[in-house]
C-alpha cells in the first residue's frame, strides 16, 4: 500500500488557503500607504516573493510519496519563489508593453490570480492522501507483459510458450538486401 503526500489538515489548509488569498489584497490596500513607507515595504514584498508561487505550487507538485526531511522543504521553497517571480513577470511585461503599467494594476492582478489559484478546488484525484490498493509498486522480478503478443489460452501454462507468429522466425535482412 503506497500512500501519497499529505498536506497540512483540512481545517488548516483551508485557513492557509484564505490566508493566501486576503494577502494579495492587503498587498494591493498596502500599495496606498506612502513610497517609502516601511510598513508598504513589509506587506508588498512577502506577498510578491511568496504568495502567487505558494498558490501556484498547490497546482503545481504532483502527488509523491511521502518525503521527510529538509530536501522536500528547501523544494517547495524554491519553487515558491521562482513560480511568484515568474509570474510577477508574466503580469508586468504585458501591462509594461501595452503602456498601461502602475503599480496598483499589477499588484490587483496578482491578487486576482493568487486569489484563483487559492480557492479553486483541485482538480479530482489531487490534494488529499489516498491509499492505492489496485496498483501496488511492481515486483522487480517479474518482467512486464508484452502488448503484442496475446494471452495464453485458458488452462495452458503460465510460463513461456513458443510463439506460433510467422514474424518471430523472419532473419533480419542483410546489407545488400539478400536474406
Amino acid at each position: 500500500m503506497t500512500l501519497l503526500r499529505t498536506g497540512p489538515s483540512p481545517r488548516w489548509a483551508l485557513r492557509l488557503r484564505c490566508g493566501l488569498a486576503v494577502s494579495g489584497w492587503l498587498a494591493v490596500a498596502a500599495s496606498g500607504l506612502p513610497a517609502g513607507s516601511v510598513l508598504r515595504v513589509l506587506v508588498v514584498t512577502p506577498f510578491l516573493l511568496v504568495c502567487p508561487g505558494l498558490a501556484a505550487s498547490r497546482w503545481a507538485r504532483p502527488p509523491v510519496g511521502r518525503e521527510t526531511g529538509r530536501a522536500p522543504l528547501l523544494e517547495l521553497a524554491v519553487l515558491v519563489v521562482v513560480v511568484s517571480l515568474a509570474l510577477a513577470v508574466l503580469v508586468v511585461v504585458p501591462l509594461y508593453l501595452n503602456g498601461v503599467f502602475t503599480t496598483l494594476r499589477a499588484l490587483a492582478t496578482l491578487a486576482f490570480i493568487t486569489s484563483a489559484l487559492a480557492l479553486l478546488p483541485l482538480p479530482r484525484g489531487r490534494g488529499r492522501a489516498r491509499a492505492s490498493r489496485r496498483d501496488p509498486a511492481p515486483d522487480p522480478s517479474v518482467p512486464p507483459a508484452d502488448p503484442s503478443r496475446p494471452p495464453p489460452p485458458e488452462g495452458a501454462p503460465s510460463g513461456s510458450a513458443p510463439s506460433s507468429d510467422s514474424r518471430a522466425t523472419v532473419r533480419p535482412a542483410r546489407p545488400g538486401g539478400r536474406r
